[in-house]
């Protein structure tokens, strides 16, 4: 995985370990990678392949607790860093991924 080599990380969104099974799509944002790995760190999980559905994928906690997931889904290409998409952010309760996105969304501000 290229990561662009000027940037900054600005804001150290909450990583988790707390992974309570599968999250379910509630929330989108449109983003670059760079904009997520400068927001929320390395993913979890990274481009294993364009055939997979899911390229890039991070574990999150919101400030309250909730968890929540960022990912790519069924994307099946290979897409630049820098190039904007729609992630998806899926959560165990809809407001935990709707808390997520706005968090994500204040960071991504910065």
């Amino acid at each position: 995985m290229k990561v662009k080599e000027n940037y900054t990380k600005i804001i150290n969104m909450k990583k988790t370990k707390q992974m309570v099974g599968s999250s379910w799509f509630e929330q989108q944002v449109y983003a670059t990678a760079n904009d997520l790995i400068r927001v929320l760190g390395e993913p979890e999980y990274g481009r294993e392949g364009v055939d997979e559905k899911v390229q890039f994928d991070w574990e999150m906690e919101t400030d309250r607790g909730d968890y929540f997931t960022v990912y790519d889904w069924k994307e099946y290409r290979d897409f630049s860093m820098d190039e904007e998409i729609y992630w998806h952010i899926g959560g165990v309760t809809p407001e935990g991924s709707r808390l997520g996105k706005v968090e994500l969304i204040n960071a991504l501000k910065q």
